[in-house]
Order: C-alpha cells, then structure tokens, then sequence
C-alpha cells in the first residue's frame, strides 16, 4: 500500500532548502509519504524527481520574465495537467507566487487542496 503523495513546488534555491527540510520532517512524522512536484538538490535529496528543472521558474524582474512568458504557461499548464493526473493530497507551492497562482486556476474545480 503507499501513503499520500503531496504535490511540492519551490521556485528557486531558498525554496529548494525549506522545501527539502519540510520534506524530511513530514516523511520523519509518516513514513509513507510520497512526493512529487518541481524543486532543486535539496528537495532531490528527498526523493523528490522534479518534473522540470526549478531554474525556470527563477526569474526576476519583468526584464527577465518577459521573452520567458510562452514557457512559463506551457509549464502552467503542464503542472496542472500533471496535478490532475496524479490526483495529490495536497499541492503545496513554496514562493513563485505568479507560477502559483496560474496553476491553481487551472486547478480551480478539481477538488485538490492548493496551498
């Protein structure tokens, strides 16, 4: 039998290391935790195999985000899908607020908690 699977996404590295610190101490409280999501090394470390590299998901400043928009939604999209496939306990969104927030309309209606 295996256990819930949480949903975890960080946007760039100090969301990569509370992302992975929570991982460990969640798995410490139930051991059949199952992760899945986007994340970095540290998150890795836990067991997590990130859907698509966390790199493109740091980008500062409208500069740098502008000519990234096309691959940002196609990512939107891509997590949503995944989301619903998976069919997660819990999606859990650590910083990438914008990113954040364009998954969880598209999550709208689905009846998976986002946080």
């Amino acid at each position: 039998m295996t256990g819930p699977l949480l949903y975890v996404v960080a946007g760039e590295p100090s969301s990569d290391i509370i992302g992975g610190r929570l991982m460990a101490r969640l798995r410490d409280r139930r051991a059949d935790l199952r992760f899945a999501g986007v994340g970095g090394a540290r998150m890795a470390a836990e067991g997590l195999d990130s859907q698509f590299p966390m790199e493109e998901l740091s980008l500062v400043g409208l500069t740098s985000i502008i000519p990234h928009i096309p691959s940002l939604l196609r990512r939107m999209r891509e997590t949503a899908e995944t989301v619903r496939r998976l069919r997660p306990s819990l999606v859990l969104f650590i910083d990438a607020s914008g990113f954040a927030r364009g998954v969880a309309r598209r999550l709208k209606g689905s009846g998976i908690p986002v946080v």
